[in-house]
């Protein structure tokens, strides 16, 4: 394989989405995948999760987000709509804890806000972009 060619692990796992939609969590190899998507330096950090961390974390997102499935960023027409989204983004994501422990998707090891919101971005991409400083280059190029 020479220098610039893309690795498998850098496709995109799209799969993830129907199997963790009907289960109603993510299992830890299917959120591994999603790091690796990712950054594939937080596949490790992952591996020390417990799988009951991943379930409880990952089901508690993904009800969090259930109501906004299939529904397009374009389609937050009201203050009402982006407050609500805005909410349900911030208790799946969660936060780090500085004097408590941390919450959603961001108390898992090896999940950091970019990883965070891929799995969001994974599960319903029209609601959920991936936020990170790469992306963003990306997108105004």
């Amino acid at each position: 394989m020479t220098r610039g060619q893309r690795k498998e692990y850098q496709d995109r796992p799209d799969w993830v989405a129907d199997k963790a939609w009907n289960r109603g969590y993510i299992e830890g190899f299917e959120l591994a995948r999603i790091a690796a998507w990712k950054n594939a330096q937080s596949v490790a950090a992952i591996t020390v999760n417990e799988p009951e961390e991943i379930e409880a974390c990952t089901r508690a997102a993904i009800s969090v987000i259930g109501p906004w499935l299939g529904r397009k960023g374009t389609q937050l027409a009201t203050d009402a709509d982006w407050a609500a989204w805005q909410h349900a983004a911030n208790a799946a994501i969660g936060w780090v804890g500085r004097k408590g422990p941390s919450s959603g998707l961001l108390s898992l090891k090896g999940v950091g806000y970019p990883v965070a919101t891929a799995i969001l971005d994974i599960l319903d991409p029209d609601a959920w972009p991936v936020v990170d400083k790469w992306r963003v280059i990306q997108a105004v190029a």
